[in-house]
C-alpha cells in the first residue's frame, strides 16, 4: 500500500521537532517511535513537559475535588469544551500518561464519581442546552481514559466492555438525535476506541463489533462524507482539517482509524488517501481547517499544523510505509 501521496514521512518528523509545541513531541515518541509509556526516556521527556507554562498553570489550576471548572460549571459540555472530562481528553491526546500525574489520576477518580452512572456504565454531563453525552461521546471518553494508561482500573475495563456489549448486535448503535440514521462521526469514534484495546481483552465479540462499524464507513465515499443523514448535506466540520478531535471527526480522523484498525487495502482508502495527499503542503504538513477552543492554544487556523502531520505519520506507520 502506497504512503500519502505528496507527504514525506522524514520531512514531517522535522516539522514536528521544529515547531514550538512541545507536546506534540511527546505524542510522537509515543506513537511514532513506540516508546513504552512506563520507560525512563518516556517518563524523563514527560516530566520536562509537565514544567512547561501551559501545562504547569492548568495542573495548578485544579480544585480540591479533582476538578478544573467549578462543580456548577463542570457539566457543561459545548464547544469550549471546558470540563474536567475534556481536559482528559486533551492531555490524551498530548499523549501523557496519566497514571504517573497525580492531578490526572485524582481527576479520573472526580469524573467516576461524578459524571458516571454505575449502573448503566455510562458517563453522563446533562446538560441544559446540550443535553447528555451520545454514544459518541463515551467512546472518546473511554479512549482518552485508556490511552492515559488506565487500562488496569476495574471501573474503566467495565465500562469500555459494558460499551462493547451496547454495540454488539445493533450494527455500531450510535445514531444521529433524529432520524433513524447511523452517525459516521460516532462509528468513527467506536473504531478509534477499539483501537485502544489491550489485546487481552479482545475476543470474537470485538472483532464482530470491529468489523460492523468498518464495513458501514466503507460502503460510503469517505473522502466526501456522504454517509446518510437527515439533512443529506456533508456537515462542513468533516471536510476540514481539524486539531484535536473531541465532539466531532473529519476524513482525518476517519481514515486513521479506518487504517489503524487493519484495513489497509480498499478503494475508498486509496480514494481518502489521494484526496489527502492532494492538500499536503510542502510534502510535510496540512493546513489546520478547523481550531477547537480548548484550554490551551496549541495552534492557529490557517497555519500549519504538527498535530495534522503527527496524524499522517501513524496512518504511514499504519500502512507499513
Amino acid at each position: 500500500m502506497k504512503s500519502i501521496s505528496n507527504f514525506d514521512p522524514e520531512k514531517g518528523r522535522e516539522f514536528i521537532f521544529s515547531h514550538k509545541d512541545p507536546y506534540v513531541k511527546l505524542a510522537y515518541k509515543r506513537d511514532i517511535d513506540g516508546l513504552s509509556k512506563t520507560s525512563s526516556e518516556f517518563l524523563n521527556f514527560q516530566k520536562k513537559l509537565l514544567l512547561e507554562r501551559g501545562l504547569s498553570n492548568l495542573l495548578a489550576k485544579q480544585l480540591e475535588t479533582g476538578a478544573w471548572e467549578p462543580p456548577e460549571k463542570d457539566d457543561v459540555f459545548g464547544p469550549l469544551q471546558k470540563s474536567t472530562i475534556w481536559t482528559l481528553v486533551l492531555f490524551a491526546y498530548m499523549g501523557l500518561n496519566g497514571t504517573k500525574v497525580s492531578e490526572i489520576v485524582k481527576a479520573v477518580d472526580y469524573i467516576f464519581n461524578t459524571q458516571f452512572d454505575h449502573d448503566e456504565q455510562t458517563f453522563h454531563n446533562n446538560h441544559p442546552v446540550w443535553g447528555d453525552f451520545m454514544q459518541s461521546h463515551n467512546s472518546t471518553i473511554l479512549r482518552a481514559l485508556l490511552q492515559l494508561g488506565f487500562e488496569e482500573r476495574k471501573d474503566v475495563k467495565e465500562a469500555s466492555i459494558h460499551h462493547l456489549n451496547l454495540i454488539y448486535g445493533n450494527e455500531g448503535l450510535c445514531k444521529y438525535k433524529k432520524g433513524d440514521y447511523r452517525c459516521g462521526w460516532g462509528l468513527t469514534k467506536n473504531i478509534l476506541f477499539f483501537n485502544e484495546w489491550p489485546e487481552s481483552w479482545r475476543n470474537e465479540k470485538f472483532e464482530e463489533s470491529v468489523k460492523v462499524c468498518q464495513d458501514y464507513l466503507l460502503a460510503y465515499d469517505l473522502s466526501k462524507a456522504d454517509y446518510p443523514r437527515e439533512r443529506q448535506n456533508p456537515n462542513y466540520k468533516w471536510l476540514n482539517f481539524s486539531t484535536f478531535k473531541t465532539y466531532h471527526s473529519d476524513i482525518f480522523e476517519g481514515l486513521e482509524a479506518l487504517v489503524r484498525s487493519g484495513v489497509k487495502s480498499h478503494p475508498i482508502i486509496t480514494k481518502t488517501l489521494n484526496a489527502i495527499g492532494g492538500r499536503c503542503v510542502d510534502n510535510q504538513t496540512w493546513i489546520c481547517g478547523l481550531n477547537v477552543n480548548m484550554k490551551l492554544k496549541l495552534e492557529k487556523k490557517d497555519q500549519s499544523s504538527p498535530w495534522l502531520t503527527l496524524r499522517g505519520l501513524r496512518i504511514n506507520k499504519a500502512l507499513g510505509t
